[in-house]
């Protein structure tokens, strides 16, 4: 979203099931491996997570469930694969680092800018 602005849930399924589907194509996950997942909101923790076991290929937004930083499933269908606390931790462990990252990954643009040549 533009600016940073958070997404909905529902916003948040229909992306990650676009991108799970996506990922699956290009053969980058297989079947129910891996899980996708994005931060919906940080005060309180919840993200938005491909449900467990559920195949890349056919991912729909209905197999995205909304979750709280204990798992507790607050909308879509399905059980949180035991993946999930990974998501939370890292999420967790690199929130200072995430903002230091965009800090300088802003700066870095702006020296590119000024680097690149105008495309017209």
């Amino acid at each position: 979203m533009p600016n940073g602005a958070a997404l909905t849930p529902e916003q948040a399924a229909d992306a990650l099931a676009a991108v799970g589907r996506r990922f699956h194509s290009r053969g980058w996950v297989l079947g129910t491996s891996g899980n996708f997942s994005v931060v919906t909101s940080r005060d309180p923790l919840r993200l938005s997570i491909t449900a467990s076991s559920v195949d890349k290929g056919s991912l729909d937004a209905s197999q995205i469930i909304d979750i709280d930083d204990s798992c507790a499933v607050h909308g879509g269908y399905g059980n949180p694969s035991a993946e999930t606390l990974l998501h939370f931790e890292i999420i967790q462990l690199h929130r200072r680092r995430f903002i230091t990252f965009r800090k300088i990954n802003a700066e870095f643009a702006k020296k590119q800018r000024n680097i690149l040549p105008s495309v017209s």
